[in-house]
Protein backbone atom coordinates (compact mmCIF):
# COMPACT_ATOMS: atom_id res chain seq x y z
CA UNK A 1 0.00 0.00 0.00
CA UNK A 2 1.32 3.42 -0.95
CA UNK A 3 0.82 6.41 1.31
CA UNK A 4 0.91 9.82 -0.37
CA UNK A 5 1.79 13.10 1.26
CA UNK A 6 1.72 16.43 -0.54
CA UNK A 7 4.73 18.69 -0.18
CA UNK A 8 4.44 22.52 -0.04
CA UNK A 9 6.00 22.86 -3.52
CA UNK A 10 3.29 20.63 -5.05
CA UNK A 11 5.56 17.65 -5.54
CA UNK A 12 3.83 14.47 -4.53
CA UNK A 13 5.96 11.79 -2.95
CA UNK A 14 5.21 8.21 -2.25
CA UNK A 15 7.01 5.44 -0.48
CA UNK A 16 8.19 4.00 -3.81
CA UNK A 17 9.57 7.27 -5.20
CA UNK A 18 8.56 10.57 -6.75
CA UNK A 19 5.36 11.02 -8.76
CA UNK A 20 5.08 14.09 -10.94
CA UNK A 21 1.93 16.15 -11.09
CA UNK A 22 1.36 15.05 -14.70
CA UNK A 23 0.63 11.57 -13.42
CA UNK A 24 -2.10 12.98 -11.19
CA UNK A 25 -3.51 15.80 -13.32
CA UNK A 26 -3.62 13.97 -16.69
CA UNK A 27 -6.08 11.29 -15.51
CA UNK A 28 -8.24 14.04 -13.98
CA UNK A 29 -8.17 15.94 -17.27
CA UNK A 30 -8.96 12.78 -19.25
CA UNK A 31 -11.80 11.93 -16.91
CA UNK A 32 -13.26 15.44 -17.18
CA UNK A 33 -12.83 15.67 -20.95
CA UNK A 34 -14.18 12.16 -21.45
CA UNK A 35 -17.59 13.35 -20.30
CA UNK A 36 -17.89 15.82 -23.20
CA UNK A 37 -19.96 14.41 -26.06
CA UNK A 38 -19.88 16.40 -29.26
CA UNK A 39 -22.14 14.08 -31.22
CA UNK A 40 -23.65 10.62 -31.09
CA UNK A 41 -21.10 9.39 -33.62
CA UNK A 42 -18.15 7.90 -31.74
CA UNK A 43 -15.62 8.54 -34.51
CA UNK A 44 -16.69 12.17 -35.04
CA UNK A 45 -16.68 12.72 -31.29
CA UNK A 46 -13.15 11.32 -31.01
CA UNK A 47 -11.86 13.43 -33.91
CA UNK A 48 -13.40 16.67 -32.63
CA UNK A 49 -12.26 16.21 -29.04
CA UNK A 50 -8.76 15.24 -30.24
CA UNK A 51 -8.45 18.36 -32.39
CA UNK A 52 -9.80 20.58 -29.61
CA UNK A 53 -7.45 18.87 -27.14
CA UNK A 54 -4.49 19.50 -29.45
CA UNK A 55 -5.33 23.20 -29.76
CA UNK A 56 -5.82 23.44 -25.98
CA UNK A 57 -2.45 21.77 -25.39
CA UNK A 58 -0.58 24.07 -27.80
CA UNK A 59 -2.20 27.24 -26.43
CA UNK A 60 -1.60 26.21 -22.80
CA UNK A 61 2.02 25.27 -23.62
CA UNK A 62 2.65 28.65 -25.24
CA UNK A 63 0.98 30.51 -22.38
CA UNK A 64 3.05 28.74 -19.72
CA UNK A 65 6.18 29.30 -21.81
CA UNK A 66 5.37 33.01 -21.92
CA UNK A 67 4.89 33.01 -18.14
CA UNK A 68 8.28 31.32 -17.67
CA UNK A 69 10.01 33.79 -20.00
CA UNK A 70 8.59 36.77 -18.15
CA UNK A 71 9.62 35.38 -14.77
CA UNK A 72 6.18 35.03 -13.20
CA UNK A 73 6.88 31.43 -12.20
CA UNK A 74 10.10 29.51 -11.74
CA UNK A 75 9.12 26.06 -10.51
CA UNK A 76 8.31 23.15 -12.74
CA UNK A 77 5.35 22.11 -10.61
CA UNK A 78 3.85 25.58 -10.64
CA UNK A 79 4.09 25.61 -14.41
CA UNK A 80 2.52 22.16 -14.56
CA UNK A 81 -0.46 23.19 -12.46
CA UNK A 82 -0.98 26.37 -14.48
CA UNK A 83 -0.63 24.39 -17.72
CA UNK A 84 -3.36 21.91 -16.76
CA UNK A 85 -5.70 24.63 -15.47
CA UNK A 86 -5.27 26.72 -18.62
CA UNK A 87 -5.62 23.60 -20.75
CA UNK A 88 -8.96 22.71 -19.15
CA UNK A 89 -10.28 26.27 -19.50
CA UNK A 90 -9.25 26.51 -23.16
CA UNK A 91 -10.66 23.06 -23.89
CA UNK A 92 -14.05 23.97 -22.41
CA UNK A 93 -14.19 27.28 -24.31
CA UNK A 94 -13.19 25.68 -27.63
CA UNK A 95 -15.60 22.79 -27.07
CA UNK A 96 -18.57 25.10 -26.61
CA UNK A 97 -17.51 27.26 -29.57
CA UNK A 98 -17.35 24.13 -31.73
CA UNK A 99 -20.68 22.90 -30.37
CA UNK A 100 -22.32 26.27 -31.16
CA UNK A 101 -20.78 26.28 -34.64
CA UNK A 102 -22.13 22.79 -35.28
CA UNK A 103 -25.57 23.89 -34.03
CA UNK A 104 -25.60 26.88 -36.39
CA UNK A 105 -24.39 24.69 -39.27
CA UNK A 106 -27.11 22.11 -38.62
CA UNK A 107 -29.71 24.88 -38.43
CA UNK A 108 -28.57 26.34 -41.75
CA UNK A 109 -28.56 22.91 -43.38
CA UNK A 110 -32.05 22.15 -42.06
CA UNK A 111 -33.58 25.07 -44.00
CA UNK A 112 -35.16 23.71 -47.20
CA UNK A 113 -34.04 24.72 -50.67
CA UNK A 114 -37.07 26.91 -51.33
CA UNK A 115 -36.32 28.88 -48.15
CA UNK A 116 -32.87 29.84 -49.45
CA UNK A 117 -34.33 30.77 -52.85
CA UNK A 118 -36.88 33.01 -51.11
CA UNK A 119 -34.16 34.71 -49.07
CA UNK A 120 -32.05 35.21 -52.19
CA UNK A 121 -34.99 36.73 -54.09
CA UNK A 122 -35.71 39.10 -51.19
CA UNK A 123 -32.04 40.16 -51.02
CA UNK A 124 -31.90 40.81 -54.77
CA UNK A 125 -35.17 42.78 -54.62
CA UNK A 126 -33.87 44.85 -51.71
CA UNK A 127 -30.60 45.55 -53.52
CA UNK A 128 -32.45 46.60 -56.69
CA UNK A 129 -34.71 48.98 -54.74
CA UNK A 130 -31.71 50.42 -52.87
CA UNK A 131 -29.70 51.04 -56.05
CA UNK A 132 -32.75 52.46 -57.89
CA UNK A 133 -33.35 54.94 -55.05
CA UNK A 134 -29.69 56.03 -55.17
CA UNK A 135 -29.86 56.38 -58.96
CA UNK A 136 -33.02 58.50 -58.72
CA UNK A 137 -31.46 60.68 -55.98
CA UNK A 138 -28.32 61.26 -58.06
CA UNK A 139 -30.43 62.03 -61.13
CA UNK A 140 -32.52 64.59 -59.15
CA UNK A 141 -29.37 66.25 -57.75
CA UNK A 142 -27.91 66.74 -61.24
CA UNK A 143 -31.04 68.36 -62.61
CA UNK A 144 -31.61 70.69 -59.66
Amino acid sequence: MTYLCVNIVFKVRSVEGSIYLKEILKPLFDWYVGNFNFSDNLIANSIVTSVIGLFAFVLAYRFVGWIYQNGFIESRNGGSIIHWIVRVIIFVILYYVAKFTAFVGNFILSIPYWGWVSVLILCVAYAMIYFLKRLIQKHQVRHS
